[in-house]
């Protein structure tokens, strides 16, 4: 009996309502805005900034201000002397702030920002789910609406069927192993994999799926559907046999994605034909690398017609573990895998004492396996915009969309790069390109509000790596401050010199390097 080897692994509607009983529609125009605040590209309002004028300001003065900037004032927060300030065709919101932000008489300008209910998951544990931001799945759910007739066939070890946080994002499986109509999860595995692509969101508990919907009370738009196909027992293996004909099954049953982490050395023409019946049949398969960390792509990621998705860790770095390319076979893109919460059994759901189970209902684990429902997740998410889609032109988008973390372009430990759910929807997210922003600037190091006692200085994607140095000079060039960060993508500085003295008020010169260069900027310190 032959085995395979298991392997862990635009706009916003808003409603005016008249004195009629027919609703106006108006749409709220956006732009993208980068905070530095939050490292991150938010939603703001196309063509508005709201600024607030030092007191004493005169109106008259506040008039040719905006004259200057052939900008005029569109109402504004009287009470709090807050000014909504319409823009000039041309000028971005991004110019605006900086521009307002340097004047003299200006307190304070920023973004008129878009806000939503529930931006954040309620999901409990979803804090411990570093991999969902890494890939910005937050920001993608802001720009697509989830489908529940996209369905996702997980061919595993089967789902636990009882699980809270899947309940509500299952459909109708099999078991290939028994055979019978019950793929309950007798190993653990297929649980965790199920629970990284579909978890119920905002249901309140547990964790969030890439494609797991929108259960917020009075809101729910369920997530896509998770079809069990059972085809690895309960020791985590599975024969050719029952794993082509779950792919059969799922190809003929309305599966649009077949998500498969599991794999093994030897070429398979059972497994090969399956694959390309599914692929005939319009199915969009991905497949885990492997978790031998050598060289060569399991099947069947290795397949021309699957994605092959190795893992990737939280410093973007490829997984020690997760194999990649040679000449015969590559990886295609690569997604998180180590330290990835998921849903599990909440009892030992079978025979095997090293089967994957918590009391809990969730626990952590690494592989391949574990990133592969990533991409899963992020297909079904593009597929929800457009159920049509094929598979080379969902190969293209996520390849063409991934974010370099090893080598420009392809390379054969991490293919097209990481994963990036929002970039594979058509959206970008802004950084500055090399140089680094600080905030608050000016700083108070001397303030009782602790948001204002330091300022950090965020590095742009191009030259985050490893230990950040940062290095600060007074206006003499003197070093007053050697600062070393344990974060890739920000630096602080509390305002005090090598000797532990805050260091008098002025303008601060810094240099921030790493092992991708280096960036610098300036910084204003204010002592109260």
């Amino acid at each position: 009996m032959r085995k395979i080897i298991f392997i862990l692994t635009t706009s916003v509607p808003v409603i005016l309502l008249l004195t009629t009983s027919v609703p106006v529609i108006f749409s709220i125009e956006k732009e993208s805005f980068y905070s530095a605040q939050s490292n991150r590209e938010t939603q703001v309002v196309r063509g508005e900034i709201l600024v607030k004028f030092k007191s004493g300001v005169s109106q008259s003065k506040k008039m040719s201000i905006l004259t200057n900037s052939n900008a005029q004032i569109r109402g504004g927060l009287n009470k709090l002397n807050i000014e909504l300030i319409k823009l000039p065709a041309g000028m971005s919101v991004q110019e605006a702030v900086e521009y307002y932000r340097n004047l003299t008489e200006v307190e304070f300008a920023e973004p008129n920002y878009i806000r939503k209910a529930f931006a954040t998951p309620n999901d409990t544990s979803y804090n411990q789910q570093w991999g969902l931001s890494k890939i910005y799945a937050e920001d993608a759910w802001s720009k697509v609406t989830v489908s529940s007739a996209i369905i996702v066939a997980v061919i595993d070890s089967g789902v636990w069927l009882s699980h809270p946080d899947l309940l509500l994002n299952l459909t109708t499986g099999y078991d290939f192993v028994t055979p019978d109509d019950n793929p309950n999860d007798d190993n653990g595995h297929g649980t965790h994999v199920a629970g990284i692509i579909a978890a119920a969101t905002n249901n309140g508990q547990g964790i969030a799926g890439v494609a797991g919907g929108n259960y917020l009370s009075g809101q729910t738009t369920p997530g896509v559907r998770i079809m069990p196909v059972k085809a690895l027992g309960a020791d985590g293996m599975g024969k050719d046999s029952d794993i082509s004909a779950g792919i059969i099954y799922a190809a003929d049953n309305g599966a649009k994605i077949i998500n498969m982490s599991f794999g093994g050395d030897g070429y398979s023409n059972v497994l090969s034909t399956s694959c390309s019946y599914a692929y005939d049949k319009g199915c969009i398969m991905v497949a885990a690398s492997g978790n031998d960390g050598k060289e060569g792509v399991a099947y069947p990621a290795a397949f021309n017609n699957i994605i092959a998705v190795g893992a990737s860790d939280q410093s973007d770095k490829k997984a020690s573990f997760s194999n990649y390319g040679n000449n015969l076979t590559s990886v295609t893109l690569v997604a998180p895998g180590v330290g990835i919460l998921s849903t599990l059994p909440n009892a030992n759901p079978g025979p095997d004492p090293d089967a994957m189970w918590d009391s809990t209902g969730y626990g952590n684990s690494n592989g391949t396996s574990m990133a592969t429902p990533f991409v899963s997740g992020v297909v079904a998410l593009l597929l929800s915009q457009n159920s049509n889609l094929s598979f080379e032109e969902v190969f293209k988008t996520l390849t063409k969309t991934a974010d370099d973390i090893e080598s420009p372009g392809w390379d054969k430990y991490t293919g097209y790069g990481r994963l990036n759910a929002l970039a594979s929807l058509g959206f970008s997210i802004k950084v500055p390109e090399e140089k680094p922003s600080n905030a608050p600037n000016p700083f108070y190091p001397n303030s009782l509000v602790q948001t204002k006692k330091t300022t950090k200085i965020y590095l742009p994607q191009t030259l985050r790596g490893p230990s950040p140095t940062l290095r600060v000079y007074n206006i003499a060039g003197e070093l007053v401050r050697t600062v070393q960060s344990n974060s890739s993508s920000r630096v602080e500085w509390d305002g005090k010199n090598d000797q532990g003295d805050t260091v008098a008020n002025g303008i601060y010169l810094y240099v921030v390097q790493t092992d991708k260069g280096i960036g610098q900027g300036k910084v204003t310190l204010i002592k109260e």
